[in-house]
């Protein structure tokens, strides 16, 4: 019997903490779509009013005939900051996402010819229905590493890793037309891309230092890309009028939700409301009541 109530509270406990979260969550998107209506002026006018997009992606690996990768699923995900929904049937927005590569090789000693690099190029452009275009290029290169342990065809190669460094770009491209507000409400997104070389060329030291480096979070490169495109980004009203947001996205209680919410509230505050290990949002709130 003690047993039986001892699951029955967990169950319960489990229940709330998912209301909770689910709840929590749901402020935080009310929070997000308040904030791209109310800074719709920031954009070209021509992209002002998009509610839908279609998303076509070509891509061609000349020497790996079985690789695709996630462009199309990564884009829409991140078009969800500007309020834009991936729609292929009814849309006022094109995004063209174009990317050709290449397995890279070096002769190793012991197995041979294999294909541990990859380079990957190519071009996004977001296009409106009245043919306004905004384009960006990228051009990544992942070189062959020194040592691998087993043998590898060109399908095998590191693509993922390239398309990991592309992503920067995409992110990126949502800028010229859109302003500056979706990707500064990006910076609540801890999500990763994850690029794992040690895979392709076995568990070497030098491979994963190279993931370690390069496996970075949308608000990793979020914020890298709004220190290139506008120094002062942190002073602008749209990081201002974010920050409730990211006091919201605090109060998910999700590790990676609040680490990624935590380095926007002190990048934007300046402000570190740490006690401990512990942060304390009520003086986040206080910052917000007495700046806004």
């Amino acid at each position: 019997m003690k047993y039986r109530f001892l699951i029955i509270t967990l169950v319960a406990s489990v229940l709330l903490c998912c209301n909770n979260t689910e709840r929590q969550q749901n402020v935080v998107k009310v929070l997000v779509d308040s904030l791209i209506e109310k800074t719709r002026v920031e954009r070209d006018s021509a992209f002002r009013n998009v509610k839908s997009a279609k998303i076509i992606v070509r891509q061609y690996y000349d020497n790996a005939n079985h690789v695709s990768l996630p462009f199309k699923e990564v884009m829409a995900s991140l078009l969800q900051y500007t309020g834009i929904k991936e729609d292929s049937l009814n849309y006022n927005m094109i995004v063209r996402i174009d990317a050709m590569g290449s397995a890279l090789g070096l002769n190793y000693e012991t197995v041979g010819y294999n294909y541990s690099g990859a380079s990957l190029r190519g071009s996004v452009t977001i296009e409106s229905m009245s043919g306004e275009k905004y384009t960006e290029e990228f051009n990544e290169t992942i070189e062959p590493f020194e040592k691998i342990f087993r043998r590898y065809s060109p399908n095998d190669a590191p693509f993922m890793c390239a398309f990991n460094q592309s992503i920067q770009t995409l992110i990126k491209s949502l800028y010229k037309p859109f302003g500056i507000t979706p990707i500064i409400i990006s910076l609540k997104d801890p999500n990763y891309w994850h690029c794992n070389s040690s895979a392709v060329v076995g568990k070497s030291q030098e491979a994963m230092d190279y993931d370690s480096k390069n496996n970075r979070s949308v608000n990793n490169m979020a914020k890298e890309i709004l220190n290139m495109i506008h120094i002062s980004w942190r002073q602008t009203e749209s990081a201002k009028n974010a920050v409730p947001i990211f006091i919201a996205s605090l109060k998910i209680k999700d590790q990676d939700i609040d680490n990624a919410a935590l380095v926007a509230l002190q990048e934007i505050t300046g402000k570190n409301f740490l006690e401990g290990h512990n942060y304390n949002v009520e003086k986040y709130q206080e910052w917000w009541e007495n700046n806004k």
